[in-house]
């Protein structure tokens, strides 16, 4: 079984920052764009993103942080900024995340939870979890 604890003291974001900084490098290597640490630990430290730690057994799995989107004709929406599963972890670890995604989403009064990805291999896993594609994003530096 998998249990989430929400990271909030300096010293518990201290305790995880190598677990975050795992992750944002694999990020990083798997989707082929810059996950930085440090921006990840300062927007937590700021109260700007949460911090969502999951233990099976007692052994730390993965995490996922989050933040709430504000919409002005809308309900706010829980925007899950990263989540992570250590390789080698069974697969129901996901499905635990989205779990625990959706009652924080509900504490927040969102309607939503949405995330991004460039892996291809989600459009298969939502539909298992109840996610739907909603849009496409583009961008253009400026």
């Amino acid at each position: 079984m998998i249990h989430f604890e929400h990271i909030t003291s300096h010293t518990g974001l201290q305790d995880y920052y190598p677990l975050v900084e795992e992750a944002c490098r694999r990020i990083s290597r798997q989707q082929g764009f810059t996950a930085f640490a440090p921006d990840v630990y300062a927007a937590l430290l700021q109260g700007k993103a949460e911090l969502h730690v999951g233990f099976r057994d007692g052994q730390v799995k993965g995490f996922f942080t989050c933040y709430v989107i504000e919409h002005p004709c809308s309900p706010p929406h829980l925007h899950v900024w990263h989540g992570y599963i250590r390789p080698g972890d069974p697969a129901d670890g996901i499905v635990a995340a989205f779990e625990e995604i959706e009652r924080v989403a509900q504490a927040k009064g969102c309607s939503q939870i949405v995330f991004s990805t460039r892996r291809r291999g989600w459009a298969r896993a939502a539909a298992k979890l109840g996610l739907i594609l909603r849009d496409y994003t583009f961008f253009r530096p400026v």
